[in-house]
């Protein structure tokens, strides 16, 4: 998980990097990393250079916090010139966790890069997916901001969590246990998978070759009229849909997709899991299309105790054909706060990622500009969403 925040003024890199300090003094795994021991029937560690009582005894920062001068990119440049120039800048990137173990590569990452014209910057942030997830990136990028001091989040896993975790799911956690991969009880075959694999990296080929255009783009999401009208029609029922109810229900419908899936944070769904705890604490809803046709059926999907589809009761993949459309959806902007440094005003923030990797799925990433202004980053191919 990638992401710069532009912003005006000079930087200040003193600041910032004893700020990033901070925040590994506080939480050791930050510096951790992913280690396969050579001997046979061994299993992947991740090693964190600290004492038993927590404490740091080796810290190397320059693996952690970069300068970079000269980078000529801007909150007004598009965003296919913002990623590619981010993904070219030399041992800048947090790879995912296989990388990251074959390199023994730093799993958190902040950077400064500095315009030639030293009147503006933009913020770099990283975290490696293995070891958190969204909630744990924006706890960690929140504490930059000048007025919030640096945290001490829980890293060791709840042992209960992996069982627990099944009693939200009572549509498809018979399903998921025949298999550790979640996809494939839900949306069908092994080659059905496959094909859809396939079908997108030719699709996303086609779309690169011919319109030229990246894999990924960002869209406006639908329009706040939209969004407003939802929500009144959700009060007139005595009832409430959210701004991401809204933003799921658009993506899914507007794609055409056959099946959905929303990405769910279940802290403080799960017994003895909060928002202090650091790991990925997340699940995912399915959805049939009937599922999904309106911003109450998302809300009333994770209201209740359990997270349950509200029209359809058909087991998931028995009725597999290829093709189908499989929709995901997954939100940052309900993490994100603005992150206000001293001295500096506040442009824009966004999510970066290599534009090229293919998507086998319809994917949609809901992230916020700013506190409050919701955008979507999805596959380019969507062409539907442009109109």
């Amino acid at each position: 998980m990638e992401s710069v925040t532009f912003y005006k003024g000079v930087a200040p890199i003193r600041r910032i990097r004893e700020r990033v300090e901070e925040i590994i003094h506080c939480n050791p795994f930050l510096a951790g990393r992913f280690h396969l021991p050579n001997e046979k029937g061994a299993h992947i560690q991740f090693k964190v250079p600290c004492i038993d009582a927590g404490t740091l005894f080796a810290l190397n920062l320059d693996d952690h916090f970069q300068v970079y001068g000269n980078v000529s990119i801007s909150a007004d440049d598009e965003f296919s010139t913002i990623c590619n120039t981010v993904g070219k800048l030399p041992k800048l990137s947090v790879p995912n966790a296989a990388e990251c173990l074959a390199s023994y590569g730093a799993v958190f990452r902040v950077a400064i890069l500095q315009h030639p014209s030293r009147t503006q910057f933009a913020l770099y942030f990283a975290l490696c997916h293995g070891i958190g997830d969204g909630h744990c990136y924006y706890s960690l990028y929140n504490m930059l901001n000048t007025s919030v001091s640096p945290y001490r989040m829980v890293f060791d896993r709840v042992k209960s969590y992996q069982s627990d975790v099944w009693d939200l799911l009572p549509d498809v956690a018979v399903d998921l246990r025949k298999d550790e991969n979640m996809g494939l009880p839900v949306f069908g075959s092994l080659i059905g998978i496959v094909a859809c694999v396939l079908a997108a990296t030719v699709r996303d080929t086609l779309v690169s070759l011919v319109y030229g255009k990246s894999v990924w783009g960002i869209v406006e999401g639908p329009s706040p009229e939209w969004i407003q009208e939802q929500k009144a029609q959700a009060s007139r029922k005595s009832g409430f849909v959210s701004t991401n109810d809204c933003f799921v229900s658009w993506f899914l419908t507007k794609t055409q997709c056959d099946y959905g899936s929303m990405a769910v944070n279940t802290r403080n769904r799960v017994q003895n899991v909060t928002n202090v705890h650091f790991g990925n604490y997340l699940t995912v809803l399915y959805y049939q299309r009937e599922d999904f046709s309106s911003a109450s059926l998302i809300r009333e999907s994770i209201a209740g105790q359990v997270l349950k589809r509200q029209i359809t009761t058909a087991p998931f993949g028995q009725d597999w054909k290829i093709p189908k459309r499989i929709g995901f959806v997954t939100n940052w902007a309900s993490f994100y706060n603005d992150v206000n440094i001293e001295g500096c005003e506040l442009i824009k923030h966004l999510p970066v990622m290599d534009l090229k990797q293919p998507s086998p799925f319809a994917t949609c990433i809901i992230f916020a500009e700013r506190k409050g202004s919701w955008k979507v980053l999805e596959t380019q191919a969507n062409r539907e969403l442009r109109l």
